[in-house]
């Protein structure tokens, strides 16, 4: 499997210390750079972590606070949480994390409020 760069919540990387390859940057804040093999589990977490930080946020701010830089992964992640109800959206167009959304951060070893 192809090894790739990508920035990752610092909470993340606690949680799941085997995802880490080697790792390229720390950039001081809650965000470091790094290799790793887990690319679209790593993808679907960092998604579901900025609901989970924040609250119900719009699309701006989740698109902005996932750290998944191209916007097409980003809607394609996006369109497969809501597929399978990790994601809710509500009449204000925000993004609001679910039950199974907590239920596969727990799995994954982050702490759910």
């Amino acid at each position: 499997m192809k090894k790739r760069l990508t920035y990752v919540p610092n909470e993340i990387i606690e949680a799941i210390p085997e995802i880490v390859i080697k790792p390229f940057l720390d950039t001081g804040s809650d965000v470091s750079k790094l290799k790793t093999r887990q690319f679209d589990i790593l993808s679907l977490l960092k998604l579901l972590n900025v609901p989970k930080k924040y609250g119900n946020v719009g699309f701006t701010t989740l698109y902005l606070n996932s750290q998944i830089r191209m916007k097409k992964s980003f809607l394609n992640y996006l369109h497969f949480a809501l597929n399978h109800n990790f994601l809710s959206k509500n009449a204000f167009r925000e993004y609001g994390l679910t039950g199974n959304g907590k239920n596969l951060l727990k799995l994954f070893g982050l702490k759910v409020n």
